[in-house]
C-alpha cells in the first residue's frame, strides 16, 4: 500500500501521494502522451480496459489504480477524506513507472466514471525511501520534472499539508530531472469562527486512585469546539492555547492532547500559569474551505489527585488560536463542562512490559514474530480497544508487509499492508476489543511478512501513554498504562537484524504434468519459481540436465523468464549437464517472484523421436555462487529444483460406444413407430494423450444385416454434441447393408489432449417400421474418423467399426394403475363439507412413449343405506399433484344397474408423460341433509381397465389400462362428525380421592348445526398398581364440563376384593350401578350442540387412587379395542365409529 500517515521529521519526512489545492493548479501528467481508444497505449504498452458507468462516487479502497473512459490519466487512490474530497489521487506518469511496483497490474487498472475521480484531490509531492527530501513533480514530456521544496516555511507556505506526500522507490524518484520551476502557493482563507461543540463532554468526575502509585483516569474528554473555515480557502492552525479552569492546580494535570476524532494531533509539552498551548508551525490541522473540524481537548488525571477538586477547560480568547492570516471569531471563552475528581481503591490498573524478540531473521519468513510483549490487568477487568506500535529500526516502510497482532491464534484488529511512513502500525481493534479480566496477563505477538531489508533492523514499541487505549470496564474510564504519569518508552530488549538476502527455487504448481505430443516443437516441458527475500538477487547462470526412462536430451532447449527468453537455445544433453549464462538479465526483486519456464522440441537432442510412452525429466542442477545479493553483494548458490516426469504420447485418437446410454429392450424402447428426434445410438471420441486433434469428419453406417439397415426402420439421421448439430441431416436413409453416412463438422471439432467428444445419433422412426416388436438389434455402425493432431500435424486418425447400441421398437406405450400412498383412511364426513379427499390413484406410463387421457369413470360403491344413499356425494372433481383440476366437475353421479352409482369425467386432455407417475385426487362435496342419508357409506374405485380410455402421443394407438379394480377406503356419512381429544397432559401427584386423572374434549363438527347425543362410554383404564386388595370401594367418576360438574357416571371397586387381573383399576364397560355400592350412577347420555358449525363438551375423569403407591402409574383411553364410545347424530343411532381412536388420555405417575 502507497499511503500512510505522516509525522514531520525534519523537512516532511516519508509519506505517499498526495495533493493539490482547490484550483487543481498542478498539471495533470501524461494526457499528452497517452493515445486512447478501447485500448490505453502506455509507451508501446497495449491494455485492454472494461468499461463501467455510474452516476455515482464508488467506493474504492487504498491502493486501487483508476481511470475514467474518457481520459488515458491512470491514477492511483488513497483514501484519506478532507474537506469536500473522499481522499487523493497521484498521476501515474509512464509505464516504467507503473512496472517498478510489483503490486501493480495492468488487469487491475479501474474504470469509474469522472465523478469518483474528481471526488479525490490530484497530488504532485513525493518522496524516496528513507530520503527526507519531498519534491513537486511537473510534466515534461514521458518523464518529468522534480523540484525540491527546500524548506519547511516553503512547503507551508504553499498551503501543503503533511499527509499529501506520496513516499516513492528510488527508481522512480531518481528517472526525473532536476527543475527549478517555482512551488504553485495555493489560496488560504480568510476567516475562522470557533464555537463550542454540541458534543462537548458533559459535566462528570473524573477518577484518580487512593494509592497514588495505581494510576488515574487518562484521556478524559474535556472540551470539544468547532473551528470552520470560510468559503475562501483552506485555513491551518497552528496553535492553540487552552485555560485550564476550576478549584485545581497545574500539577492535576498529568498530560494534554489535542484529537481531531479518533486522531491524536498534539501533546503537552507543558502547563504553565494555567495555560497549555499546542504549537505546530506545521499546521496542528487544517480545515478545509467552507467545512467546520471538531476538536477535542483530553487530559490525563496526575496520579494521587485528591477528590473534591474542580477541573474545567476553556480557550478563553480568540488570540488564543492561531491559524496565519485568517482572522478569528467566536464567542469567547468557550469553556467546557466543569469535571470533579473522585477517588477510588480499586481503579484497574493496566501494564505492558516486553516479553520477547529475535536478534536475527532470514527475510522471506512470513506470519513471523517480530515483538512479543505482554499486557497485565489488576484489580478491574479492563478493555483494549486501540494500540499503536513504532518501529525505531532502520527498515525501510515496505521491507515488512502483512502485520498483525495476535493474541495466540486470534487476531486483534486489521491486517496493515505495510508500515506506516512514520514506522508505525496503528492495531484498531474498538469493533472487538482485547478483554483481559483482573489477574490475568496477556502475551501478544506482532507478526509480519519479511520480503526485504537486508542489514536493516526493526525494534518495536509503545512510545506514548496514549499510543494504547485501555478501560477499566466497571468505571467505565480510560487508564494509564503502566499507572505513571510519566512514560517509559517500552520497547524490544534489542533491535533485531535482517540477514543477507535468499533465494529460493521451486517446482511451480503450474508446471506441466502427464503427457506431451511426440515431436512437438515448442512443448513447456518444466516450470520453476524464483523468489527473493530481503534483497534483490541476480542469476547469472543455471545449469540444466534431461533425464527418463529413454536417453536421449532434448532437442533445442530455452530458457523464458517472466515470458523473455534469456541465454542462448541449446540441447540438453542425455549424459552432461549443460550451462545457461544470463549476465545481467536475470534479477528477481526483494521480496517478488519470478518464473522460469523450460521449454524445447519434444525429440531426442539428435533430432530423432521419441516412441510412445517415453518418459522424460527437465532438471535444474544445484549452482555454486552463480546468484548474488544486489544490496548486501553476498554470493549464493542456487538450489536444484525437478520438473514433473512427463511421458511422450502420439496423438492418435480411439472411439467406443458410450456406456452412459444402455441397450435399448422391450421393456425400455428405443421409441414407437411415428416417433421423431429419438436417441439410437451414442459414441465417444476420445483425443490421443500426446496431443490435440482436429476432427473433419464423422462416417457412419448400416448394419451388415440387409434386413436389419437403417431405410427399413428411420429416416432423417441427424448426429449432435448435446444440443450442437454436427454436419447435416441425411434425410433418406439406405436399404442396403453397410451403407456409410459422412458427416462434416464446421469448424472442425477441437479437442484438447486426453479430452473426450460425445458423439448422439439421432433418427425418426417410420410409421412403418418394418421390424417393430420382433427384437433388438444394432442399427448404426461408427466407421470412421478423420483428425489432425493439433501440435505435430499428424494423422491422428481412427478407422476401426465400432457398434453402436442396440434399439427396439414399440408399437405402443402402456398404462398403469394403483393406489397412491396418500390413499385417505376411513373416516367419518360431516354433512355439509365441501372439497372432501375422497381417494387418490397413480398412473405409470412405460417408457416408449406418452400416453393422453381422454376418459376416466369414477364407482362410488354404496353400503349401508342402499339405493337411498345416491346423491349423498356430489360435485365431484380431479385434481393433478400440483393442485390444479383436470377436466370439469361432475356435479352429481349416475346410478348404475347395481346399487353403485358412477361419475364419468369426459373430454379430459390429461397428457401424460412416457416413464413417469402422476397421482390424480378425488374430491367431493357431501350434501346437505335430508339431500345426503346418514349412515351411507362410499368407497370409490376406477373399477375397470375399460374405466380409462387413453391413446398413445406418438403412435395414436389405443393404450389399455391394467391394473384397474383399484379401490378406496370407506367414507362414512353423518350429520355430525364426532371427534375425542385429551386435554391434559401427563404429570406426577399423589394419591387422593377424586383425584382429576384424566380429560377428554368431545367436538362435534357439523355444517347444518346438528346435535350429537352420547349415549355410552367405554372407558379404558391402565395401572402398574397390583397385588394388595383394596381397603375401602374406591370410585370412578365421569364429570362433565369441570371436575365439579354434573355427574356423568359413576362406578366403583369394591372393598377386599381384587379384580380380574389383580389389578385396581379396569376397563369399565358398563356403568349399570351394583347394590353392594351404594354410590354407583348410571351412565346419564350428554348432548353436544354445534353453533356456527362446532361445539365441543369437556369430560373429566375422577378416580379415589389413595391405594396407589410411589412410582404406580394409572392411564385411561376412549376407543381402544373392544372399548366404544356409542353416539348418535338424530337420525343413526348406536353409531361406534370414531375417527383418530383410540384417544390416550393422561398417565398419571405416584
Amino acid at each position: 500500500m502507497w499511503w500512510a500517515g505522516l509525522r514531520k521529521k525534519s523537512i516532511m519526512s516519508n509519506q505517499p501521494l498526495v495533493g493539490q489545492n482547490a484550483k487543481k493548479k498542478l498539471s495533470q501528467f501524461l494526457s499528452a502522451t497517452l493515445a486512447f481508444t478501447t485500448t490505453v497505449s502506455l509507451s508501446g504498452f497495449a491494455l485492454m480496459f472494461a468499461f463501467t458507468a455510474s452516476a455515482q462516487v464508488a467506493t474504492l479502497s487504498d491502493g486501487d489504480v483508476v481511470k475514467t473512459a474518457g481520459s488515458p490519466d491512470v491514477y492511483i487512490v488513497a483514501t484519506n477524506p478532507h474537506g469536500q474530497y473522499a481522499g487523493w489521487k497521484r498521476l501515474i506518469l509512464n509505464p516504467e513507472v507503473f512496472n517498478l511496483y510489483g503490486h501493480l497490474k495492468w488487469s487491475n487498472i479501474k474504470t469509474v466514471n469522472d465523478a469518483t475521480v474528481g471526488a479525490y484531490q490530484t497530488s504532485a509531492l513525493v518522496r524516496g525511501e528513507n530520503d527526507p527530501k519531498v519534491y513537486v513533480l511537473a510534466p515534461n514530456g514521458d518523464v518529468g520534472t522534480k523540484t525540491w521544496i527546500t524548506n519547511e516555511a516553503e512547503f507551508l507556505a504553499a498551503g501543503y499539508s503533511w499527509s499529501q506526500i506520496a513516499q516513492v522507490n528510488n527508481k522512480e524518484r531518481d528517472m526525473y530531472t532536476t527543475g527549478s520551476q517555482p512551488v504553485v502557493t495555493p489560496e488560504t482563507g480568510t476567516g475562522l469562527a470557533v464555537s463550542l461543540a454540541s458534543g462537548t463532554a458533559a459535566a462528570g468526575s473524573i477518577v484518580a486512585d487512593y494509592t497514588s502509585g495505581d494510576g488515574a483516569q487518562a484521556q478524559a474528554s474535556m472540551l470539544t469546539a468547532n473551528f470552520a473555515a470560510g468559503t475562501d480557502g483552506d485555513v491551518a492552525v497552528t496553535t492553540v492555547k487552552v485555560k485550564r479552569m476550576g478549584i485545581s492546580a497545574d500539577a492535576d494535570i498529568a498530560n494534554a492532547y489535542l484529537y481531531d476524532g479518533a486522531t491524536r494531533v498534539a501533546e503537552m509539552t507543558n502547563i504553565s500559569s494555567t495555560y497549555i498551548s499546542f504549537v505546530n508551525a506545521s499546521g496542528l490541522f487544517t480545515v478545509s474551505k467552507g467545512t467546520s473540524k471538531a476538536i477535542t481537548v483530553k487530559m490525563d488525571l496526575t496520579n494521587g489527585t485528591s477528590a473534591g477538586k474542580t477541573i474545567a477547560f476553556a480557550i478563553n480568547a480568540a488570540s488564543d488560536v492561531v491559524a496565519g492570516a485568517a482572522a478569528v471569531s467566536g464567542s469567547f471563552p468557550i469553556v467546557g463542562n466543569g469535571m470533579t475528581t473522585a477517588v477510588v481503591t480499586d481503579l484497574g490498573k493496566v501494564t505492558i512490559a516486553t516479553v520477547s524478540n529475535s536478534t536475527t531473521v532470514d527475510p522471506g519468513q512470513t506470519g513471523f514474530e517480530v515483538w512479543k510483549f505482554s499486557v497485565a490487568a489488576t484489580d478491574q477487568k479492563v478493555s483494549v480497544s486501540n494500540l499503536k506500535v513504532t518501529n525505531v529500526g532502520s527498515v525501510a516502510t515496505t521491507d515488512l508487509t502483512n502485520i498483525k497482532l495476535m493474541d495466540g491464534a486470534t487476531q486483534l484488529g486489521a491486517t496493515a499492508a505495510t508500515l506506516g511512513v512514520d514506522g508505525t502500525v496503528t492495531f484498531d481493534m474498538s469493533a472487538n476489543p482485547l478483554v483481559v479480566t483482573a489477574g490475568q496477563t496477556k502475551n501478544l505477538s506482532v507478526k509480519a511478512d519479511i520480503v526485504g531489508g537486508t542489514t536493516r533492523t526493526f525494534r518495536f514499541s509503545v512510545q506514548r501513554s496514549a499510543d494504547i487505549v485501555a478501560m477499566d470496564t466497571n468505571y467505565g474510564i480510560s487508564l494509564k498504562p503502566n499507572q505513571t504519569d510519566s512514560f517509559s518508552v517500552v520497547q524490544a530488549a534489542a533491535a533485531t537484524t535482517i540477514n543477507s538476502g535468499t533465494l529460493t527455487i521451486s517446482v511451480d504448481v503450474a508446471s506441466p504434468t502427464g503427457n506431451v505430443a511426440a515431436d512437438y516443437t515448442d512443448q513447456e516441458l518444466a516450470r520453476f519459481t524464483f523468489k527473493a527475500a530481503g534483497e534483490a538477487v541476480k542469476v547469472s547462470s543455471l545449469t540444466a540436465s534431461s533425464t527418463g526412462s529413454t536417453a536421449g536430451g532434448i532437442n533445442n532447449a530455452k530458457l523464458y523468464l517472466d515470458g523473455t527468453q534469456v541465454g542462448a537455445t541449446a540441447d540438453l544433453s542425455a549424459t552432461a549437464s549443460v550451462a545457461f549464462t544470463f549476465g545481467n538479465s536475470f534479477i528477481i526483486p526483494s521480496g517478488a517472484t519470478k518464473t522460469l519456464i523450460v521449454k524445447g522440441e519434444v525429440k531426442k537432442a539428435n533430432g530423432d523421436s521419441f516412441s510412445a510412452t517415453n518418459q522424460l525429466q527437465v532438471s535444474l542442477v544445484a549452482g555454486s555462487l552463480n546468484a548474488q545479493g544486489q544490496t548486501s553483494m553476498t554470493s549464493i548458490s542456487t538450489s536444484a529444483a525437478n520438473g514433473n516426469v512427463l511421458t511422450v504420447q502420439t496423438g492418435t485418437l480411439s472411439t467406443a460406444a458410450n456406456t452412459g446410454m444402455a441397450a435399448a429392450t422391450s421393456s425400455l424402447p428405443t421409441g414407437v413407430k411415428g416417433a421423431t428426434n429419438s436417441k439410437i445410438a451414442s459414441f465417444v471420441i476420445t483425443a490421443g494423450s500426446g496431443e490435440g486433434a482436429d476432427v473433419s469428419q464423422i462416417v457412419v453406417k448400416n448394419s451388415a444385416t440387409a434386413g436389419l439397415a437403417l431405410g427399413h426402420d428411420f429416416q432423417n439421421l441427424t448426429l449432435k454434441n448435446g444440443s450442437t448439430q454436427i454436419g447435416t441431416t441425411v434425410g433418406s436413409l439406405s436399404t442396403t447393408a453397410s451403407n456409410t453416412y459422412t458427416f462434416n463438422p464446421s469448424p472442425s471439432i477441437s479437442l484438447n489432449a486426453g479430452q473426450q467428444y460425445v458423439v448422439d445419433v439421432y433418427a425418426d422412426i417410420l410409421t412403418g417400421a418394418s421390424n417393430h416388436t420382433s427384437t433388438a438389434y444394432t442399427a448404426v455402425i461408427l466407421d470412421g474418423v478423420t483428425a489432425t493432431g493439433k501440435s505435430t500435424n499428424s494423422d491422428a486418425s481412427f478407422n476401426t467399426d465400432q457398434n453402436g447400441q442396440a434399439v427396439y421398437i414399440s408399437t405402443g406405450g402402456s398404462l398403469v394403475i394403483a393406489a397412491a400412498s396418500d390413499m385417505p383412511i376411513a373416516q367419518n364426513r360431516s354433512m355439509g363439507q365441501t372439497g372432501q379427499t375422497l381417494a387418490t390413484f397413480k398412473l405409470t406410463t412405460g417408457a416408449p412413449e406418452a400416453v393422453n387421457i381422454s376418459q376416466i369413470v369414477v364407482t362410488d360403491t354404496l353400503a349401508g343405506t342402499a339405493t337411498l344413499a345416491t346423491g349423498t356425494i356430489t360435485n365431484l372433481s380431479l385434481w393433478n399433484a400440483s393442485g390444479v383440476q383436470v377436466g370439469s366437475t361432475v356435479a352429481s353421479m349416475s346410478a348404475s344397474a347395481d346399487m353403485d352409482v358412477k361419475a364419468t369425467f369426459s373430454g379430459l386432455a390429461l397428457s401424460l408423460a412416457k416413464d413417469s407417475a402422476t397421482v390424480l385426487t378425488l374430491k367431493g362435496d357431501v350434501n346437505t341433509y335430508p339431500n345426503a342419508v346418514s349412515g351411507s357409506t362410499h368407497t370409490f374405485a376406477i373399477a375397470a381397465n375399460a374405466a380409462v380410455t387413453a391413446v398413445g402421443a406418438t403412435s395414436g394407438q389405443t393404450v389399455s389400462m391394467t391394473g384397474a379394480g383399484i379401490a378406496g377406503t370407506a367414507q362414512r356419512a353423518y350429520r355430525a362428525e364426532l371427534t375425542i381429544a385429551s386435554a391434559l397432559s401427563n404429570f406426577n401427584g399423589g394419591a387422593g380421592a377424586d383425584q382429576n386423572v384424566a380429560k377428554y374434549r368431545f367436538t362435534n363438527t357439523s355444517a347444518g348445526n346438528y346435535t350429537i347425543t352420547v349415549t355410552d362410554i367405554d372407558l379404558g383404564l391402565s395401572t402398574t398398581m397390583t397385588g394388595s386388595a383394596l381397603t375401602a370401594t374406591r370410585y370412578v367418576t365421569l364429570k362433565r364440563d369441570s371436575v365439579g360438574g354434573s355427574t356423568v357416571a359413576k362406578h366403583g371397586g369394591r372393598a377386599a376384593i381384587l379384580t380380574g387381573t389383580g389389578v385396581h383399576f379396569e376397563n369399565i364397560t358398563s356403568w349399570t350401578p351394583v347394590a353392594a355400592q351404594t354410590n354407583d350412577a348410571a351412565f346419564t347420555s350428554f348432548t353436544i350442540d354445534a353453533s356456527s358449525g362446532t361445539g365441543y363438551v369437556d369430560l373429566y375423569v375422577l378416580a379415589d387412587t389413595s391405594e396407589m403407591t410411589s412410582t404406580k402409574t394409572l392411564s385411561s383411553s376412549l376407543g381402544s379395542g373392544s372399548l366404544v364410545v356409542t353416539w348418535s347424530d338424530g337420525v343413526s343411532s348406536n353409531i361406534t365409529t370414531l375417527d383418530g381412536s383410540p384417544v390416550t388420555g393422561a398417565t398419571v405417575t405416584y
